[in-house]
This record gives C-alpha cells, sequence and structure tokens, in this order.
C-alpha cells in the first residue's frame, strides 16, 4: 500500500522577501560593507598610477566579487540590486571626501558591469539616478582635485550615458526612491527592549512593572513595521517643527504669536472697536427681538408632535434609574451636559434679567448666576 501513497516534492526554493532588501537588517549591513570597501580603498589608492586596478584589488580582498552569488530570485534579485544602486549613489555627495565620492563611482560601475549576461538570472538594464546627483557627476569630472582620477570618471559618465544606464528622476530633495527612506522598515529587538525595562526599574519607575506586563500586548504595527508610538511620536515631531517655523515667519510677515490666540497684528483690538460700534447704533429692540425669535424656534424643536428621533439629535440622553427616565426628561447630573430643554430654559432666563446679552457678552456672567 505504500507505493500507493503519492510522493509530493516541491520544486521551489526558499527565497527572501523584497521588503528584507529596504529593512534595516540588509541595509545597514549593506551600508557597512560599502563603508568598509570605500575606507579601504582610500588607504590602498594613494601613490597608485592606476587607481581603478587598486580598486578592483580591494574588490576582490573584500568579498564583492561575489555578490552576485548571493540572490537568485527575479523578484528579490531585483530589489536587491536597486538597493545596492543607491547606497553607492548616496556616497556621491558634495560632503563626502572626492576620494571616497570616487570609489563609490567605481563600485557602482563595477557592480553594473558584472551582472551576468544569461537568461536564466534577473539583470538590471538601468540604474535610477536623481538629477543633482548627475550634474555633481560632470562637475566632479571637470573639477576633480585628483587629475588621476579624471580619465576614469569620463570613461564611465560616457559609458553609462551612451549606453542610456541612467534613469534620471527627480532632484533628491524631493525624495523620488520608492521607499523615499532607507531602510523603510526596523527590528524592534527583544533584548533592547528588556534592557530599557531593566533600566526604568534601576531608575525607579513606578510605571516600569506596568509596562512590562503590557508591552508585548499593547504594540500595534503599520506598514513598513513601525510602531503606531513611533508614528505618533513622528507626528508631535512635525508638529513642534511646524511651530517653530510659525513662531519664525510670523515677525515677518507683521503678525504676533500665533499660539496665544492674537492673530494678525491688532486683529482683536480692531473687532472689539468694530463690534462696540455696532452695538452703540444697534436698538436693544431689534436684539430682542432677535433673542425672541430664535427663542422660539429652539422651543418648537422640543415641541410633542416632533419625533422623538429630532430630540435625540440634539441632547444626549444618560441612563438613570431616577423618575426622570419614566417621565422622558433628559438627565445631566452625571455628565454635567446641559440638555436643549436646560439651556433654553437657561437662555430665557438670561433674556428675562437683562432683556438682551447675548450680544453684549453677558450671557456666561448670568447663566451662572
Amino acid at each position: 500500500m505504500s507505493a500507493l501513497i503519492p510522493s509530493v516534492r516541491l520544486n521551489v526554493r526558499p527565497t527572501l522577501q523584497k521588503s528584507y532588501f529596504t529593512s534595516e537588517l540588509f541595509v545597514n549591513a549593506a551600508r557597512s560593507d560599502i563603508d568598509n570597501l570605500l575606507s579601504t580603498f582610500d588607504l590602498h589608492v594613494e601613490g597608485q598610477p592606476q587607481p581603478y586596478a587598486e580598486f578592483k584589488h580591494v574588490w576582490v580582498k573584500e568579498g564583492w566579487s561575489l555578490v552576485h552569488l548571493y540572490i537568485w530570485d527575479d523578484s528579490a534579485r531585483d530589489e536587491y540590486f536597486r538597493t545596492l544602486f543607491r547606497l553607492f549613489l548616496e556616497r556621491i555627495n558634495q560632503d563626502e571626501e572626492e576620494v571616497l565620492q570616487i570609489g563609490a563611482l567605481f563600485g557602482l560601475y563595477t557592480l553594473y558591469e558584472t551582472q551576468a549576461h544569461i537568461q536564466s538570472l534577473h539583470r538590471l538594464e538601468h540604474i535610477s539616478i536623481p538629477i543633482d546627483t548627475l550634474q555633481h557627476l560632470h562637475t566632479l569630472s571637470e573639477a576633480c582635485e585628483n587629475p588621476e582620477f579624471t580619465p576614469y570618471i569620463l570613461y564611465i559618465l560616457n559609458n553609462f550615458l551612451s549606453n542610456d544606464v541612467f534613469h534620471i528622476i527627480p532632484d533628491s530633495t524631493l525624495h523620488p526612491y520608492a521607499p523615499t527612506v532607507l531602510p523603510r522598515s526596523f527590528i524592534i529587538r527583544k533584548d533592547e527592549e528588556d534592557m530599557t525595562l531593566e533600566n526604568q526599574r534601576h531608575e525607579g519607575n513606578p510605571d516600569s512593572e506596568e509596562v512590562a506586563t503590557t508591552t508585548t500586548a499593547t504594540t500595534r504595527y503599520t506598514r513598513g513595521g513601525i510602531t503606531k508610538s513611533d508614528r505618533d511620536r513622528t507626528g508631535r515631531a512635525k508638529w513642534a517643527s511646524l511651530n517653530d517655523w510659525v513662531d519664525e515667519i510670523a515677525p515677518k510677515l507683521g503678525m504676533q504669536d500665533m499660539g496665544g490666540g492674537g492673530g494678525r497684528d491688532g486683529a482683536r483690538e480692531e473687532y472689539e472697536t468694530t463690534k462696540k460700534d455696532v452695538l452703540d447704533v444697534l436698538p436693544v429692540s431689534v436684539e430682542e427681538l432677535a433673542e425672541k425669535n430664535a427663542l422660539d424656534r429652539l422651543k418648537a424643536l422640543l415641541h410633542p408632535s416632533f419625533s422623538p428621533t429630532t430630540i435625540a439629535q440634539t441632547a444626549v440622553v444618560v441612563p438613570s434609574n431616577s423618575a426622570e427616565e419614566n417621565t422622558g426628561n433628559v438627565s445631566t447630573s452625571r455628565t454635567g451636559i446641559m440638555s436643549p430643554s436646560e439651556g433654553i430654559d437657561t437662555f430665557e432666563r438670561v433674556m428675562r434679567k437683562t432683556g438682551a446679552g447675548v450680544l453684549r457678552d453677558q450671557w456666561e456672567d448670568t447663566a451662572n448666576t
């Protein structure tokens, strides 16, 4: 009977997901390897008549000659090389030392040109490069402090441009890559979390025990592996940055402190003056008539002919065991929220005391008496 049992053989190789190559695990390690490559090249290139030959020697010595043999799946291989190309290009900027920039250009050229030319292995035909980085490379080729590098820079640029290797994208300040920032996701390590909680205990934090018991249960993640607390922290930082910018730009626009409610310089004083002028010419009888009409309309909303749905839309009903629940009145003793009927009664009481008080800022003082 065992011969009748079909044998199942999966013809699928295990592979890494594309998101791994934009995560902290890969990006940080790749940046470290690139930094070691460029630093070693910087140490050995001085005084060498053929700098690229020395770079190739360092390339092989540091193990980069095997870089094409790590990933075989087409989808993962595509993201793998895109990330490596991007990490080399990020080292080509005016803040880097010139030798390190040349080394990054050599690395980019070598990584691209040593791709396999066989159908069974995926090959990237283009390198996405921000337009400001390409302009910087042209400037570097024209004003290189080390003239022995100039022919190599010109050759690489001519080779890439003539073969349409560069896929030019917008300026790097516009964050044209996807994802916009590397690494895209981060790993929360258990040992680091435990160490933080242990430090809180040593510092006498009374909430540390509660945090220790609820950390695992309350951690929530958004897309990209970022926790919601990190997202909230980033939002608060951006909000603080916006407030700082407003405080900085307000004096230039002739404005007062935006956070204190002052608004544009003199706007509140102008409003108070204009309001006073209007009240001086506005007859009290007109104000009394307007407030009486408003009161009548509010009373009409609570007329028995209206449906309970209409009343519920304008009231906050609080369940209660008192007699008020049986009479249909709205209770506010447990919430402190004024119901529509109580608000109308207060409004009417104010009108009887002052004649007219809402527009003349007498409402709040009288309502509390």
